[in-house]
């Protein structure tokens, strides 16, 4: 679905594409490779979450794109209502299991996703430090 979604709207990642963010990608590669159940699990968590909000965006710019074909914004905005809600589920239940670490520690994978996104939005970091929402308002207008 992504992949179809992907090329009726002219997005297919290019290797200048996946060159920019390749640190960054690399960071939270890294962070998960580590397992900690309880980080990873709120790292998931915020990025259902921050993706339940972000697929009616992609549906705008796959629209602008010219793109008709949005099944996978369909489904997921949907979804990842649920995903994020088990994800909740599971962090509660993973905390019983293995008690939290410090708390700046908890939200390690969190800022290093939110890096993640932010260099997909915004490679060129003109909007870098802005929240998210910000950032991707940003992204729109210079379109």
């Amino acid at each position: 679905m992504l992949r179809k979604f992907a090329i009726a709207a002219d997005a297919i990642p290019t290797d200048s594409d996946a060159s920019s963010i390749h640190s960054d990608l690399t960071n939270v590669r890294l962070f998960v490779g580590r397992q900690s159940g309880v980080r990873i699990v709120i790292m998931m968590a915020f990025f259902e979450g921050f993706i339940q909000r972000f697929m009616s965006y992609l549906a705008e710019l796959a629209e602008m794109q010219g793109s008709v074909e949005l099944e996978y914004t369909d489904v997921h905005g949907v979804c990842d209502i649920g995903h994020t809600q088990g994800l909740f589920e599971a962090l509660a239940a993973e905390m019983e299991l293995d008690p939290p670490e410090l708390a700046a520690e908890l939200l390690e994978g969190v800022d290093l996703l939110r890096t993640l996104i932010q260099s997909v939005i915004d490679p060129a970091g003109v909007n870098r430090g802005q929240p998210l929402g910000l950032a991707l308002r940003a992204h729109t207008r210079s379109l």
